[in-house]
């Protein structure tokens, strides 16, 4: 919201939605809602099963069918990246309602984040993108509207894995760096 970006929100807390709704960002019921009036979604979300529920589910993201408005979709959960190739795969599977510059199908990007909390608020997440390239560089500047670093880390599904050695690589700093450079080079 502090780039300029108009939002809507869906969460299942009401305590949440009220927050929100008190500062005069609409809210919507279901996923599905949310999809039907926003041209990007990002998603962030406990667990894999919670992911593919927000996407799949009856009332969920994908329930209009075929088509779809949003032309961007991007998860910043820390799932397991088979759930994220299996949704990218899925939403490649659907057609855009309208018309958005050359694109027929949505793109979808897997982008989990590191910094937590104070780094939301402060705009200085780093994001971890797994996805085709043309939907990272299409989305580059909504992620650095959230955030201070992205790291375009290949294929849907990547995301995830560079997310969870970045965590690794505070906790054992020394011996996981030298992986996270082979990681990062062998992709």
């Amino acid at each position: 919201m502090k780039a300029g970006y108009n939002v809507t929100v869906h969460d299942i807390n009401c305590n949440a939605m009220k927050k929100f709704s008190d500062m005069g960002v609409p809210t919507k019921e279901t996923p599905f809602e949310v999809a039907e009036a926003c041209d990007v979604v990002i998603t962030m979300l406990p667990s894999s099963s919670h992911v593919f529920d927000v996407f799949t589910g009856p009332k969920g993201l994908l329930q209009g069918g075929n088509l779809l408005r949003p032309w961007l979709l991007i998860d910043s959960s820390t799932i397991d990246p088979q759930t994220s190739r299996k949704l990218s795969v899925t939403v490649s599977k659907c057609n855009l309602k309208g018309k958005k510059d050359n694109l027929v199908i949505p793109l979808m990007l897997d982008a989990p984040v590191s910094g937590g909390v104070l780094a939301a608020e402060a705009g200085t997440l780093t994001f971890m993108v797994g996805g085709s390239e043309e939907a990272f560089l299409a989305a580059k500047p909504l992620f650095l509207s959230m955030g201070k670093n992205t790291i375009y880390c290949g294929k849907a599904g990547n995301g995830s894995p560079f997310s969870k050695a970045d965590c690794l690589k505070l906790k054992w700093p020394k011996p996981f760096s030298r992986y996270c450079g082979w990681y990062s080079s062998a992709r």
